[in-house]
């Protein structure tokens, strides 16, 4: 797992919004490549993002050609506007950051994360 943007999660509640994307890397896009997108996104969301490369387990993928993206919403405010954005054509992980499009992904999966643990550091 790569972490792009940290933002703020389980601020004041027990439970985040989350969305994941499955995304193809084309031509000689790199998960570092789409790394570099999440942190994008992450930030002008300003929500946390991840990136996950699969190593081990699920169907064959041919080398890093495959990574899943996911972006986690400190309340349910942040969801909509993003879900406005992503409608409204305005944001998606298909753009690159300056030269075309070095994804192609799935249109994604809503999820619910509750908090099982937290400390003082």
């Amino acid at each position: 797992m790569h972490p792009a943007n940290p933002g703020i999660i389980f601020d004041d509640t027990e439970a985040t919004l989350i969305t994941t994307r499955t995304c193809e890397l084309n031509g000689d896009t790199t998960p570092q490549d789409a790394v570099a997108i999440a942190t994008k996104m992450g930030a002008n969301l300003d929500v946390s993002s991840q990136v996950t490369v699969r190593r081990y387990g699920g169907p064959a993928i041919s080398g890093n050609s495959e990574i899943n993206m996911a972006f986690v919403y400190s309340d349910p405010t942040d969801f909509g506007e993003t879900l406005d954005l992503i409608t409204g054509g305005k944001i998606s992980p298909n753009t690159g950051l300056d030269a075309g499009a070095p994804m192609t992904c799935n249109t994604g999966s809503l999820w619910l994360s509750h908090r099982i643990h937290a400390a003082s550091n």
